[in-house]
């Protein structure tokens, strides 16, 4: 019999025992672990790196592995790491950011709604992104330009294109919340203010699933109007009733279809999504202030602004970084 502590066994593995070890106590289980991860990672490791130094892209990568190392059977569903883990035979994903020469594989942003940033730019685009955010919130100092009146848009900016990016293969929206606090924490006059969505650091947080809607309608318009680029009626475009969202699948194929390409394999589409999908992102990233005016960073920044609260540990204390 093999426990949940062990790690000689690959991660799909594990989940596997994990199911077969008191199955009504997995999600008990999961939440325990989850929250203790996302309290010592905003506790301790990000004053940590803080302190030591450390570039927000390192910084990102070291929180994306500490969720991640040894976790992977409560952070991945079982399609996820059976995908990922045994189909790819991936050694570990932990910190890993997307690499066409590790495993070059594409992925899908909010259950399928849009395909990210091509694995081949994710490297380019992160650096830039990361760049772009030093600049917005420097080290230990202040850029005039970001101040109590736009901080939030800024803060939203910098979330979303890194959703798009989506730079992991996995386990990129824990990630990308905690982002949240590297950035925050690198203003002195706001570093011991910890007030951010999901104050429980699970995925269910209701705030947490209010920007993921606005994130994903945001997508969804985006395929509408790439749709439309290409030539296809809003109606041709319409979804079905058992989803709120437009796909790239459905954009896609549709427009396969339309021109006769669907059934002969010679469809260029994916590929014309994948570079439409990069020009977005990299057009957010040459033009920041005319990003900012978009609305969904002013949907995401609205919303964050109301629903930011201090971080609750799970002992129930509120979290209060005195230095």
């Amino acid at each position: 019999m093999v426990f949940p502590h062990e790690v000689a066994l690959k991660p799909f593995n594990k989940r596997l025992e994990w199911l077969l070890w008191e199955p009504p106590n997995i999600e008990i289980a999961a939440e325990v672990e989850l929250q203790k991860r996302t309290d010592h990672i905003r506790k301790t490791s990000i004053p940590r790196y803080h302190k030591h130094g450390l570039d927000l892209l390192t910084q990102w990568a070291l929180i994306h592995r500490q969720h991640m190392f040894r976790n992977e059977q409560l952070v991945l569903s079982p399609q996820q790491a059976d995908h990922l883990l045994n189909r790819y035979n991936a050694p570990r994903i932990d910190g890993i950011i997307r690499d066409p020469d590790r495993l070059p594989i594409d992925v899908m942003i909010g259950g399928g709604i849009a395909i990210a940033a091509p694995t081949k730019e994710v490297c380019g685009l992160l650096t830039q992104l990361a760049h772009t955010a030093e600049s917005f919130f420097p080290r230990d100092a202040i850029n005039p330009q970001v101040n109590m009146d736009n901080i939030y848009h800024y803060l939203s900016y910098i979330q979303y294109v890194f959703a798009l990016i989506h730079p992991f293969y996995e386990a990129v929206g824990r990630t990308s919340e905690d982002l949240l606090y590297t950035l925050w924490r690198r203003r002195p006059d706001l570093r011991n203010s910890i007030r951010f969505l999901s104050s429980t650091g699970l995925r269910d947080d209701v705030s947490v699933r209010d920007r993921m809607k606005i994130i994903n309608r945001s997508l969804s318009d985006l395929n509408l109007e790439m749709g439309q680029n290409w030539g296809l009626s809003k109606s041709e475009l319409q979804t079905s009733r058992d989803t709120d969202y437009l796909t790239a699948d459905r954009v896609i194929n549709k427009a396969s279809l339309n021109n006769n390409s669907y059934f002969t394999g010679d469809s260029d589409y994916e590929n014309f999504y994948v570079e439409a999908i990069t020009t977005h992102v990299q057009d957010m990233l040459s033009t920041p202030q005319r990003a900012l005016e978009k609305p969904p960073i002013q949907e995401l920044a609205q919303n964050l602004a109301n629903s930011s609260k201090n971080y609750i540990l799970k002992t129930g204390d509120v979290l209060e970084l005195k230095f």
